[in-house]
């Protein structure tokens, strides 16, 4: 069975169902760009798929010098005794 007529409203598919339509009362599909679904197959895009990201501040608070091998200091053992602390 075809739908009435409805001036300037083609006559057109679900993309999902492929139940016959007018074009007026497909919408484009949440997921699929390109699809024109009925109201039955709309699946709308989850709210958490449209979240935007927040800027994270990516340097290090409070940051430190970075010592070179020359600055670094290794102790043997016996270089610490407990009269030199």
């Amino acid at each position: 069975m075809r739908p009435h007529f409805i001036p300037g409203s083609p006559i057109a598919e679900c993309d999902r169902c492929g139940f016959t339509l007018h074009l007026s009362d497909l919408k484009p599909d949440g997921y699929k760009k390109g699809l024109m679904v009925c109201s039955k197959c709309y699946d709308p895009p989850h709210p958490q798929e449209q979240l935007r990201g927040r800027e994270d501040a990516q340097a290090v608070p409070n940051a430190r010098h970075v010592r070179t091998m020359d600055e670094v200091v290794f102790l043997n053992p016996g270089d610490v005794t407990p009269e030199s602390l």
